[in-house]
């Protein structure tokens, strides 16, 4: 539990089911896919509610950012593995977003909380991974979304 000041609960841990976890994926100009998703490992849902009654989430996830990268941009692996600013040579123009569903989330306490990664910008920099890709630094932000969770028949 997160405390306030003066010792006051303003949030608690949920445990949760994960109903979806799909990549949002974006085509490059250059016609490289990069895939994106932010899998979920915690929830933290606030005590107090809103005036329309929901609660506020907050999450813990960790990224997976991956690249589908045509044979014609490989290059021979960077021999110098640290990647700097300035070896970001050029921004990437995203063409086209290809997939992008939210990640879904069921909680204990009978809400459906809802993620999405939305890319901003994309740069490319001038070294290679040991899978010959160029390696890319990806900014995104988290869209989140909330809605009480419909209780079927023969749930408790």
């Amino acid at each position: 539990m997160k405390k306030e000041h003066g010792g006051e609960t303003y949030e608690k841990e949920v445990d949760f089911e994960v109903i979806a976890e799909p990549w949002t994926r974006y085509r490059l100009k250059d016609g490289t896919i990069i895939r994106l998703r932010l899998p979920v490992f915690k929830i933290f849902e606030g005590v107090a509610r809103g005036p329309m009654g929901y609660p506020n989430f907050r999450i813990g996830s960790q990224s997976s950012v991956s690249a589908v990268v045509p044979e014609h941009l490989k290059g021979n692996p960077s021999s110098v593995k640290e990647v700097t600013p300035g070896d970001f040579v050029e921004e990437s123009k995203i063409v086209q977003r290809l997939e992008g569903e939210w990640q879904v989330y069921k909680t204990e306490s009978g809400w459906i909380v809802k993620v999405r990664p939305v890319v901003r910008k994309i740069f490319k920099s001038n070294k290679f991974n040991d899978d010959r890709e160029p390696i890319y630094n990806v900014n995104w932000e988290v869209l989140t979304d909330a809605v009480k969770a419909e209780i079927t028949e023969g749930e408790d």
